[in-house]
Formats: structure tokens, C-alpha cells, sequence
């Protein structure tokens, strides 16, 4: 070709200006821990079949990344489990909390997991790694993932069945300790005895002593019937024929630990008889 030989090549691209240390590079991992630390779990759970699956990976002095899984079955009183497990020096690369079995539904199962320093007296909780829901196929997981409080989000939609009382007396519900309700539906059904007189069935809730709701019924239920009661929020205040009546209460009616919801019925005989005592409620743990 004419015009005698090529210029020299010229490269478009800047010289590169990141220099990577080949040898003694610090770890992907944002904890260094040591054989005082250990994974300090924490689980308030309903759900009798539920297990967790806590795993972890340690990166060791040596380069090694040791993997370790810890099976943990919480009660499912709702009360607070712990389970710890005691690490070795490195560093704390990832943690997950996976649901091993259960309803694998959102909300029976509220977990924690935390960086904590074992001493002679106790543990001393220094880092919160992980805190939520585990359950359904929602895994738990550090790095990444978000701190959650247990009443945020939807909460376990549970149908209880309440408990019959004798003869002559009212209904009584209490929220459990570690739980908060908001009431959904409540229904039961009212049996009254022969002895003459027009009762009343009427729905409150207190907090253990102080009535702050009270929701009356449209209509009196006189000796020798059976009425189902249902009541919702919502709902209009009516009899639906001579065996069923509805009636509302206020919408979200929130309940935690301690607060009852009980009938109190004008005119109650001895012989009357409340029953098929049944309820929704939306369900969150509280820890």
C-alpha cells in the first residue's frame, strides 16, 4: 500500500488505575468472630410441626469455608425458645433460617437470630442478624436480607374453637400471652331453657377489668329456642329468621394478651346453655 508504513497503534482505553492484592485479601464477610461468640437463636412459635433449619458458613484462619446446619423444633406455646450454638474463630460469611415442616403459612413462627458473646454469666447480644416470619417459602437470611417486627405484614388467619361453658354461664375468651389478635368473626349458639323470660346475648371486650366495647343484639331470644349468634365487623344488625341473627362490632378490633371477649346476657337462666363457641381471628406473635 502507498504511503509508507502504518503509524504506530493507539489504544482508546485508559490504562488501568485498581490494583488487586493477589495474596492476604480481606474476607466477603462483615464479621470476624472468635470462639467467645456464638449464633444465638430465638423462636416464638404456634405450629406444633414446625422446625427450623438454621445455616450458616464460617470462613476459617486457613481459607477453609466450613458449612454448618442446626435443627432447632421450638414449642408451640408461643412462649420464647433459645437455642445457641458456640462458633470458632474466622469469619461469619452467611446465615439462613428455613422452615423444615409446618402449616407453611406466614405467621406461626417468628424468629431471631443475633451475634452474641458468650460469658460466664450470660450471653451479651452485640449484632441482630436476622428477624421475621420463617415460614411458607419465605426463607430468613444474612446478608440481604430485611429486619422485620412480628406485627408488620399479615398476620396467620386462625379459626379457633373456643371453649363451652357450663350451664347458666357466659363465654369468656382470653388472647394468649405472645399473641395479638384482630377479631374477625365471632359466632356461638345460645340453647335457653324453658324457665319464662327474654334474654338478651350481648358481646364485649375488656382488657381483663375495663370494658372498652360493648355491642348489643337486635333482638331477645325468649325460653325454649336455639339462636345462632354471628358477628363481624360490617355486618348489618338484624335477625335473619327465627334461628339466626347478625351483628356487627367495630371494625379492627385489635386484642393483646389478656384482653377477653365475653358475653354478658340480660336475663340468663340457670339452665341456659351457650355452645359451638367458633372465631376467626388474624394472628401475630408477640415476642
Amino acid at each position: 500500500m502507498s504511503g509508507g508504513p502504518f503509524p504506530p497503534f493507539q489504544s482508546l482505553s485508559q490504562a488501568p488505575r485498581v490494583q488487586w492484592q493477589s495474596s492476604l485479601s480481606p474476607p466477603p464477610g462483615a464479621y470476624y468472630v472468635t470462639g467467645d461468640d456464638a449464633l444465638f437463636f430465638q423462636c416464638n412459635n404456634s405450629d406444633p410441626a414446625f422446625t427450623a433449619l438454621v445455616s450458616y458458613r464460617l470462613l476459617l484462619p486457613d481459607g477453609t469455608v466450613v458449612p454448618a446446619q442446626e435443627v432447632f423444633r421450638p414449642t408451640s406455646d408461643r412462649t420464647t425458645n433459645n437455642f445457641s450454638r458456640s462458633l470458632t474463630e474466622g469469619f461469619l460469611l452467611s446465615v439462613t433460617v428455613l422452615s423444615n415442616g409446618g402449616n407453611q403459612r406466614r405467621g406461626s413462627s417468628f424468629c431471631r437470630v443475633w451475634l452474641a458473646r458468650n460469658t460466664a454469666a450470660t450471653f451479651f447480644f452485640t449484632d441482630l442478624l436476622i428477624m421475621g416470619y420463617a415460614g411458607g417459602f419465605e426463607p430468613l437470611a444474612w446478608p440481604g436480607g430485611s429486619l422485620v417486627s412480628s406485627a408488620e405484614g399479615r398476620g396467620l388467619m386462625r379459626r379457633i374453637a373456643g371453649t363451652t361453658p357450663a350451664a347458666g354461664a357466659e363465654i369468656a375468651e382470653t388472647v394468649p400471652n405472645f399473641a395479638m389478635w384482630r377479631l374477625v368473626t365471632f359466632d356461638y349458639q345460645l340453647v335457653t331453657s324453658a324457665a319464662v323470660a327474654n334474654r338478651v346475648s350481648n358481646l364485649f371486650m375488656d382488657d381483663g377489668t375495663t370494658i372498652f366495647s360493648a355491642n348489643g343484639t337486635v333482638a331477645a331470644q325468649a325460653a325454649s329456642l336455639t339462636e345462632t349468634y354471628s358477628w363481624a365487623s360490617g355486618l348489618v344488625n338484624q335477625q335473619l329468621n327465627t334461628a339466626a341473627i347478625n351483628q356487627p362490632f367495630p371494625n379492627q378490633m385489635i386484642l393483646i394478651p389478656g384482653f377477653r371477649i365475653r358475653t354478658i346476657t340480660a336475663n340468663l337462666q340457670a339452665a341456659d346453655q351457650y355452645s359451638a363457641v367458633s372465631y376467626l381471628v388474624e394472628e401475630w406473635l408477640s415476642p
